[in-house]
């Protein structure tokens, strides 16, 4: 019985493995640069500074006052927010709230 079930799931295994298709060629899209060999890339508006956020919201309590606290700094409109502590849905509510 055991060898049976082994080799049935063996079996079922193989088979969802060969079904699987893994495309590996890369397509760009509009928002890629694809270059040819020899040509230099395209030049890029570096902004003068950087705003990063860290925000240590314990066990993703509080979510709403963490919001307030964003506002009330000026660190509502971050370039990078760094959330640590959170859940999925504390994540986007402050997104929400703040439009990010």
């Amino acid at each position: 019985m055991k060898f049976q079930f082994c080799i049935t799931s063996i079996a079922v295994l193989l088979g969802l493995i060969t079904a699987c298709s893994i495309d590996r060629e890369f397509r760009p899209g509009p928002q890629h640069v694809v270059l040819q060999p020899g040509e230099a890339a395209p030049a890029v508006a570096v902004p003068e500074s950087l705003l990063v956020v860290s925000y240590n919201i314990q066990f993703a309590e509080h979510v709403d006052q963490a919001i307030v606290d964003l506002r009330t700094a000026g660190l509502d409109r971050p370039d990078i927010l760094l959330l640590q502590e959170m859940t999925p849905e504390g994540v986007e509510a402050i997104a929400d709230e703040l439009g990010l």
